[in-house]
């Protein structure tokens, strides 16, 4: 979903050429010397140079802090426009600019922390600049900041919110807002899903040329599709209906987490709250003191990484990037970088969480989960003999309860799960009756969190399962 400003911060667009949906219009009255340096600092008058244009502009506030005038050196000063770049100077001139009711000012500045290069992107500084346009009365600043709302940068994640923000843009026909709108009423988001309502803004955001809008009128699902076809994926992976809270482990032996692991990778939307995509996903990692690296398959997707396992439970990745499909990029296909994963191993098992970055967009992506089994490996048997290790554990580790899941391929007339400490101490007991055949879940909460580590036996008829739990260590 690409912002209606350009990424790069084009000069020209900053300074208010653009035809900016604006509360009120914008009134300039420069001098003919001011005029000629704004021309000069466009690029379209090369009759002075830049440095001349600067000098003159600076000049011409100790008669009058003129808005635009501060809006223009704003800009110029970001950016290195004619003059050595000087963020707190640039910063100052925009806010006294947005303060003399020049309120695209606070827009620009907000669009500079936003999209700003070389470490100096801020979320947070660019939400609080687009708060400020729009106490000033932007309709620039209503839409950005529902974006940022719908996905959470710089601010709580919050899509009715952002319902509201672009509502109040759309009051002047803003395209984009028009846009998200038609996009939020699509799916469901912030609001009940309704497709008459959705269609009505994209199709008015279509009349305004906006081909994003264009594209998704042309789509028969939306993203947020309940009826989504699902992948093959074993069936001792579930795939949990929300973004799980991952709980950062991994082992003093770092080596004990190498070897080959198939499982699946879950993208939701921006809340967390709704299954966008599962796909199967194969894992193979070599891990050397704080050292890893693998094969990560993804889908269809090889992808060869390096990277750093902290004690904390993050793999921070090395220059790691992926193009795969993204339903908003302009060819369906967007270049993500993986930054870091929070990761909890044991027992076999990693779960964790992914974060990537669009490199186009400048922005992370959704939130994306993994679940994963290592190949060939059974839980280590604590207890007895002869038991399965067909049974799959999550969230592992655990808070206050764990749900378990197993298949039988019979009815038992009776079914118990037993709940031992490591040392073999039975801790919990629960009666399950008679159960039939097919796939089962149970919630489980032990009441004694004490220990690291539980071992959980299921005992159904002739069936005997076991596994491993480990507790959050916070």
């Amino acid at each position: 979903m690409k912002n209606f400003l350009l990424k790069s911060f084009i000069f020209f667009v900053a300074l208010g050429t653009f035809a900016s949906v604006k509360a009120k219009p914008i009134v300039v009255k420069l001098s003919p010397e001011q005029s000629l340096a704004v021309n000069i600092l466009k690029g379209k008058d090369a009759s002075q140079t830049q440095a001349w244009a600067i000098e003159t502009l600076e000049k011409s506030l100790e008669e009058n802090r003129d808005a635009y005038v501060l809006n223009v050196l704003g800009i110029a000063y970001l950016n290195g426009i004619g003059i050595e770049a000087d963020e707190a100077k640039g910063v100052a001139y925009l806010e006294e600019s947005g303060e003399r009711d020049f309120d695209i000012a606070y827009h620009n500045l907000g669009m500079y922390y936003k999209y700003a290069k070389n470490g100096r992107q801020n979320f947070v500084k660019a939400c609080e600049a687009f708060d400020k346009g729009i106490q000033a009365g932007s309709l620039d600043c209503y839409y950005i900041k529902g974006f940022m709302l719908y996905k959470g940068l710089g601010c709580e994640q919050n899509y009715a919110e952002a319902v509201k923000m672009f509502e109040k843009a759309t009051e002047k026909e803003h395209p984009y807002a028009l846009y998200m709108l038609g996009l939020c009423y699509r799916n469901g988001y912030g609001v009940e899903a309704d497709t008459a309502r959705a269609n009505f803004f994209l199709r008015r955001a279509e009349k305004l040329n906006h081909k994003g809008a264009m594209e998704e009128l042309l789509k028969k699902e939306p993203e947020n599709n309940p009826k989504r076809r699902y992948v093959n994926i074993d069936k001792k992976q579930v795939v949990p209906e929300e973004m799980p809270t991952i709980s950062p482990y991994v082992p003093n032996n770092t080596t004990e987490i190498g070897g080959t692991y198939k499982g699946i990778h879950v993208t939701y939307d921006w809340s967390g709250k709704y299954v966008l995509s599962e796909k199967p996903m194969t894992l193979t990692m070599t891990v050397n003191g704080d050292r890893a690296s693998g094969i990560w398959l993804q889908g269809n997707d090889s992808i060869p990484f390096s990277a750093t396992l902290t004690k904390q439970g993050e793999l921070i990745f090395d220059n790691t990037e992926v193009t795969i499909y993204d339903r908003y990029a302009p060819s369906n296909a967007e270049t993500y970088r993986y930054e870091k994963s929070s990761v909890s191993c044991g027992n076999g098992f990693l779960t964790g969480n992914l974060r990537m970055y669009s490199t186009r967009e400048m922005e992370p992506g959704r939130p994306t989960y993994i679940s994963l089994q290592r190949c060939g490996d059974a839980p280590q048997n604590l207890l007895q003999e002869n038991y399965d290790s067909k049974i799959y554990a999550y969230p592992n580790p655990f808070t206050d309860r764990v749900n378990l899941y197993f298949e039988l391929e019979e009815d038992v007339p009776s079914a118990k799960i037993y709940l031992f400490s490591q040392n073999g101490t039975l801790k919990q007991a629960y009666e399950l009756g008679a159960v039939e055949s097919g796939e089962h879940t149970y919630t489980i909460m032990p009441n004694d969190m004490a220990e690291k580590s539980y071992v959980v036996n299921v005992v159904a008829g002739k069936y005997k399962y076991q596994t491993i739990i480990f507790r959050d260590r916070k």
